[in-house]
C-alpha cells in the first residue's frame, strides 16, 4: 500500500509523538550498558544470517515528532536507503545511563544512502552521571554522525536541517566529509513555541520557516523545516 500511495517508499513511519520512551528503573541491564530507550528507530536493515545483505528499498521516516526519550529521538542504526525528512526532535538523550561519546537527538550510526532533510533538532545537556562511566551524560548532541555496529557510513547527505543545542554537531568517518554547516543552519535556534509545555509550533520569527526544501517526500513549497509548519496555532 506505502507504494501505492508513497512511491518509492516500502516502509513509512509519519505523523507520529513519541516520548518517555525508557530502559525502566527494575530492568536487569546496568547503567552504563543501557543502549535503547530511543523514540524512533531504524534498526539493522540487514539480513540475520551475517549481517551482510543490505535490505535494498527506501524507507519515509517524516513528519514524527519525538522528545523526551532516554536514547536518541530519531536513530537509524546499521540501516541503509532512509530519508528523514521534517521531523521535530527535542530534548531526548535523557538517559545518563547510556555511556555513549556523543548522543543525538538525530543519530547517523552506519549506513549508507540516507538523507536527512529538512528536520530541526534542539538538545538539552544533561548532567554528567559520574557513577556510571566516562561519557554518562553530560553528551547531548543536535545531530551525531559515524560508523557503528561494524558497519560504515556512506554517501549520506545532510541538507535544510535546523540543529541547536548541547554540543553541537559531531561528526565521524565519512560524514566528516558528508556535512556541511552552509548547507543547513548549525548552533541556530529553531525558537520553537514552547517545548518545555510540549508545543513544537514555530515562532513567528522561526529561521525554520521557509528554510525547508520541497522534494518528493514534501509536495508543496515553501516548505518549513520540522514537523511543524507555520500555519499550525500550536503543535501540541
Amino acid at each position: 500500500m506505502d507504494l501505492t500511495y508513497a512511491a518509492p517508499y516500502h516502509n513509512i513511519i509519519s505523523g507520529n509523538r513519541v516520548y518517555n520512551n525508557w530502559i525502566a528503573a527494575n530492568n536487569p541491564v546496568a547503567c552504563g550498558a543501557h543502549t535503547d530507550g530511543n523514540g524512533i528507530i531504524m534498526d539493522t536493515f540487514l539480513d540475520e544470517t551475517k549481517n551482510s545483505i543490505v535490505y535494498p528499498f527506501q524507507t519515509l521516516v517524516g513528519g514524527n515528532v519525538s522528545y523526551a526519550n532516554g536514547g536518541r529521538g530519531i536513530h537509524v542504526f546499521r540501516t541503509s536507503n532512509v530519508t528523514v525528512a521534517n521531523n521535530t526532535v527535542y530534548g531526548n538523550g535523557t538517559d545518563t545511563c547510556i555511556n555513549a561519546y556523543y548522543l543525538g537527538d538525530l543519530s547517523q550510526a552506519g549506513g549508507s544512502n540516507n538523507v536527512w532533510v529538512n528536520n530541526v533538532a534542539q538538545s538539552v545537556q544533561t548532567a554528567v552521571n559520574a557513577s556510571c562511566g566516562q561519557y554518562c551524560g553530560g553528551r547531548n548532541a543536535p545531530l551525531v554522525a559515524g560508523n557503528s555496529g561494524g558497519t560504515t557510513d556512506s554517501n549520506n547527505t545532510y541538507s535544510y536541517n535546523v540543529l541547536y543545542g548541547g554540543a553541537g554537531v559531531q561528526l565521524f568517518n565519512a560524514d566528516v566529509n558528508s556535512f556541511s554547516c552552509s548547507k543547513n543552519k548549525c548552533a541556530t535556534n529553531p525558537m520553537l513555541d514552547s517545548p518545555t509545555a510540549t508545543n513544537f509550533g514555530l515562532q513567528s520569527a522561526s529561521p525554520a520557516i521557509g528554510y525547508g526544501f520541497a522534494g518528493y517526500y514534501v509536495l508543496t513549497s515553501p516548505v518549513d523545516a520540522g514537523a511543524c509548519s507555520k500555519s499550525l496555532a500550536s503543535c501540541l
